[in-house]
């Protein structure tokens, strides 16, 4: 997946190789045109949590391309929003809260997301985001 080679993976398909878990993994490598074609070649299941991982990864794109539910959460009561803030994906975070406002800024804890964004990220980018 890493490499994103539509001719390797058409080889591997072919000898029927699993692909469970591809989509996740070429969401953390950024690689679309490997999303594109597990989910053209029906190859992996979409689920909810892959925004999680575009969070993860600070894939904007991601968020662009798909129809995603931006309040989705964990088992921990981790939304995208909350493990973009953890991660540091400040470009993730800002689009995410540009494209759905009304994400839910609180975690089921009750911090606040500047107070997570603040605790991962030393640099100024947590004064950027409202502006």
């Amino acid at each position: 997946i890493h490499g994103g080679s539509i001719d390797i993976l058409n080889k591997l398909k072919s000898i029927q190789i699993d692909f469970s878990n591809a989509l996740k993994y070429s969401i953390l490598f950024h690689q679309q045109k490997v999303f594109d074609w597990l989910l053209q070649n029906e190859l992996d299941i979409w689920t909810k949590d892959l925004i999680l991982y575009a969070a993860q990864a600070n894939y904007i794109r991601f968020l662009l391309d798909y129809q995603v539910d931006p309040h989705f959460t964990d088992c921990d009561g981790n939304t995208a929003v909350h493990i973009a803030a953890e991660n540091g994906s400040f470009e993730f975070l800002k689009v995410l809260i540009q494209l759905y406002q009304d994400v839910d800024l609180k975690h089921e804890n009750n911090e606040n997301i500047l107070f997570i964004f603040f605790l991962f990220d030393s640099s100024s980018n947590c004064r950027r985001l409202w502006s």
